[in-house]
């Protein structure tokens, strides 16, 4: 069995993991963790990047800052739930990877290139009783395979 976890470091997705235990997963198979950094350059009105604008240079350094700093944030997140996910499921073998960008699309891609039988998004609990997802797993439930 295959087993895709996108995490975030939020309690949704501890949580996701702690239900890993009482899910009825087999003893072996291959989880891979994925975390993704949510980083995006600003657009100017024109559609044009403002890492282009001379006018803008100091925007663009703040946000490559905030980005670089959220994608170590993601790498820490996967290494984490990398251990933890090991501990719930030993004898399975564990992946883990980190990137950046939409985590609803990178989810996605990483599902087409893996090919799980699984797809395990924790959610934020928003919602009545949880009875609506998130906007991330509610993505992944519209068009994953």
């Amino acid at each position: 069995m295959k087993v895709l976890i996108a995490y975030d470091g939020s309690r949704g997705s501890e949580g996701a993991i702690d239900d890993l235990v009482v899910s009825g997963l087999p003893s072996t198979g291959t989880a891979h963790i994925l975390s993704v950094a949510e980083v995006w350059i600003p657009q100017t009105s024109d559609g044009h990047s403002f890492a282009g604008s001379a006018a803008a240079a100091g925007i663009a350094t703040t946000f490559k800052k905030y980005g670089e700093q959220s994608i170590t944030e993601a790498a820490m997140f996967a290494n984490h739930a990398e251990l933890r996910v090991k501990r719930v499921l030993p004898g399975w073998k564990i992946l883990s990877t980190s990137t950046y960008g939409s985590p609803s699309r990178k989810i996605l891609d990483t599902a087409e290139e893996f090919h799980p039988d699984l797809i395990v998004v924790g959610s934020h609990g928003h919602g009545l009783s949880g009875l609506f997802l998130g906007s991330v797993s509610l993505e992944c439930a519209q068009h994953a395979a």
